[in-house]
């Protein structure tokens, strides 16, 4: 882990109990804020922080972080020489004491712009070499003097979505009834299960719980032409915010996904979570939660393994076969019963 300044948190409280004001800046996709969401809130124990990422993932702090896009146009013009002399760059640095940032650590000119007009820790966006999970790397960033686990993510419910989750339930009269929440999608197509072995599990489901199954597609599946496989075996659940993604997942008996953003929410509002991984390293990369199992193509693992290879083909996705998610979905079923 590379930083260009010292990674121990030394800004103490201004008088009066006020906290220092921070910034972070995180470029990440949904699965790396949930990963570095617990560096985000040790942060926030000993400032104001402000995090600059994307304005959505607002669902997914606590209301006294304020968040911010990282789009903003004083951002951008860090990456220009002499970008930290504009005026309106000044004037938005000004205000934080110190900034934290996992973006632009391969960027000299970022680099030297953004030291230039803050007390700035620049830490790269993923850990040159690294042998353990990226939510550990993310808070070794803010805290080199962890001595402890790193703590598990912690997702708040809104009450605007929990009202409109109970709304839903009645309205698709899914109340009393066991609950299979599937999200077929991914970012990565090698990372994606094939939807028609999803719409296996999602019979199975239906015939030996007489539940209901709800899929929760994202943009990216929309873009993609949605998953017709599964449009008759459960309901589509399109267009929802985080926050009212994270009361479906919270709310659900048994969550299955691929290795994706939708999967780390799940785990991390601790629904019981089992998430596919094909060429990913669940060692790294398996969602954080107390009741999270990853089954990994070819290999069965508790949320980890200790294989780095990623080209393997027995880790293909598709070789993956729906009798053994359904044979570890019983045995989650057996467990809450």
């Amino acid at each position: 882990m590379a930083s260009t300044k010292s990674t121990k948190l030394t800004a103490a409280p201004r008088g009066n109990g006020i906290k220092a004001r921070a910034c972070a800046l995180f470029p990440g996709a949904l699965g790396d804020f949930i990963c570095a969401q617990p560096a985000l809130l040790r942060l926030a124990q000993d400032f104001q922080l402000t995090v600059l990422a994307r304005t959505e993932y607002g669902d997914l702090l606590p209301s006294e972080i304020t968040i911010d896009s990282i789009e903003r146009p004083e951002i951008a013009r860090l990456f220009v020489a002499g970008g930290s002399r504009d005026s309106a760059v000044r004037q938005f640095f000004t205000r934080f004491a110190c900034v934290y940032s996992w973006t632009g650590a391969g960027q000299p000119v970022f680099v030297h712009e953004l030291q230039s007009v803050a007390d700035a820790r620049i830490f790269p966006f993923r850990p040159a070499v690294w042998g353990r999970h990226q939510a550990d790397y993310y808070y070794l960033c803010v805290d080199s003097a962890l001595s402890t686990p790193t703590p598990l993510p912690k997702i708040p419910l809104r009450q605007a979505a929990m009202d409109w989750w109970e709304d839903y339930m009645q309205r698709e009269a899914l109340l009393f009834k066991p609950l299979l929440v599937i999200a077929p999608g991914s970012g990565g197509l090698d990372k994606n299960w094939p939807v028609p072995a999803f719409s296996r599990v999602a019979e199975w489901w239906q015939a030996n719980t007489n539940g209901s199954v709800v899929t929760l597609l994202g943009p990216a599946e929309e873009e993609r032409g949605g998953a017709p496989d599964l449009a008759s075996k459960s309901l589509m659940l399109r267009g929802v915010t985080l926050a009212q993604a994270a009361v479906a997942l919270a709310r659900c008996d048994v969550y299955v996904g691929n290795d994706s953003g939708i999967s780390h929410l799940a785990g991390a509002v601790g629904a019981p979570t089992l998430a596919l991984f094909g060429p990913s390293d669940p060692l790294q990369w398996a969602p954080r939660g107390a009741r999270v199992t990853v089954l990994r193509a070819g290999v069965a693992c508790a949320r980890s393994s200790s294989e780095q290879t990623k080209t393997s083909q027995r880790h293909r996705l598709n070789v993956l076969e729906p009798a053994k998610v359904i044979q570890k979905l019983e045995e989650l079923l057996r467990a809450q019963s």
